[in-house]
């Protein structure tokens, strides 16, 4: 999937306020097809943020930063999520044209219920602020990131990592990249992340809404033209749950809910700065000396975490065997109890016949089991390969979110 740019212009956003009104039901449940990709889909959720753990001097001017563009939403974005309704809200997503201008607006159907989606209607659900002139959010060029971000870069150098930002960017990047931008930012730094970070320190504002709605559509996509061979996850549960209620959806008391998710916190980030001070003190080791990165070997934590990935595809397809084993088993119960009523009647009305002509059924019951070919089913489908942190790692560069 391309992450770098806008895969698709939405337009101009639908406003939306406090004061929404319910959902319509436009779909009847029946009209709500099987969701038969996204239910082996590994539904990732966004992290939480212990910020006052987090208060240390090293964070400190970044968790400020945040609270003071109201982004302290992302410390904790919500306390459930509902595995089900992400499901749907991923399978029955989709695109209009509205207006005479050609512009793509996006919606999905949750129970039936059609939900309009949109850059403003995202912001509002996550309390992110407006954009105070309506106006499009600066593009900054690639010198004046580097400018603002960068402590030091290589000449000649078009690529950020995380060890490259200023220091105290490094806690705002593992917030933003735990939340926001989960999507495409694991190898390097993408060019809509250093946009973000930029207007951060500029104190300007930037349209996460967007950036939310162009993944929501990335994945759909993704899903769409690679079916059962697609390695994306079903990305940021907590938000979609927030915009279900802005929405005016629902949630039944009884809906099958998750609470427990990741959280990053003291220790996560003690082990992250350490790592990154070593690798800015071997950085700047190797510019003082002239001379280019040393290319390593993969690390040993690098190769547990290949291990680690290549049992969870292991796993997963040992779960989608157990349940393909469970439905056959249940279809043969179902067919060996129609093949007996069916051999009553054919047996009753056998007997009711002339000698010869039971003979004659009997001969065509041999051959037809003779010709008889049973069905084959193949138990070796393809899995998602679950994104692992350190998949995207460099040669020789180890990752920069586990440490």
């Amino acid at each position: 999937m391309a992450h770098f740019s806008k895969i698709l212009d939405f337009g101009s956003s639908k406003a939306s306020g406090s004061g929404s009104a319910p959902p319509v039901r436009t779909k009847s449940l029946m009209e709500v097809y099987d969701a038969t990709v996204v239910e082996t889909l590994h539904i990732n959720p966004e992290y939480t943020i212990t910020a006052q753990a987090l208060r240390t001097t090293d964070t400190e001017w970044g968790l400020q930063r945040l609270m003071d563009l109201n982004l302290h939403v992302l410390f904790f974005i919500s306390d459930r999520s509902y595995p089900r309704l992400v499901r749907e809200f991923y399978q029955n997503l989709s695109t209009e044209v509205v207006g005479n201008d050609g512009s793509v607006s996006l919606y999905t159907h949750v129970d039936g219920y059609k939900i309009d989606l949109s850059r403003r209607n995202i912001a509002f659900a996550l309390d992110l602020t407006l954009n105070p002139l309506g106006t499009p959010p600066p593009e900054y060029s690639f010198e004046e990131i580097a400018r603002e971000l960068c402590s030091h870069l290589p000449s000649g150098k078009n690529l950020i990592h995380r060890v490259h930002l200023v220091e105290h960017m490094w806690i705002v990047d593992h917030i933003l990249q735990r939340t926001i931008f989960p999507v495409g930012d694991k190898k390097f730094k993408t060019r809509r992340a250093l946009q973000a970070l930029t207007a951060i320190v500029k104190g300007d504002w930037y349209d996460f809404g967007d950036c939310i709605l162009q993944d929501f559509w990335a994945i759909k996509k993704d899903i769409q033209e690679n079916g059962h061979r697609t390695n994306v996850m079903l990305e940021f549960p907590r938000i979609i749950t927030r915009i279900l209620l802005t929405s005016g959806y629902i949630i039944l008391p009884g809906e099958l809910s998750v609470s427990d998710f990741p959280i990053f916190g003291l220790n996560d980030w003690t082990k992250s700065h350490s790592h990154l001070k070593s690798r800015l003190a071997a950085n700047m080791n190797q510019l003082s000396k002239g001379k280019r990165t040393v290319q390593t070997s993969p690390s040993l934590r690098a190769q547990l975490l290949r291990l680690e990935r290549s049992l969870s595809i292991v796993s997963q397809k040992q779960d989608h065997i157990l349940r393909i084993q469970k439905d056959l088993a249940h279809a043969s119960m179902q067919h060996h109890h129609q093949v007996f009523q069916l051999d009553s009647v054919i047996f009753g009305l056998a007997m009711e016949q002339p000698p010869e002509i039971m003979r004659r059924l009997v001969d065509r019951l041999e051959l037809a089991n003779q010709n008889y070919v049973a069905p084959h089913f193949d138990l070796n489908v393809d899995i998602q390969r679950p994104t692992v942190e350190g998949d995207d790692e460099e040669e020789g560069e180890a990752d920069e979110n586990n440490p």
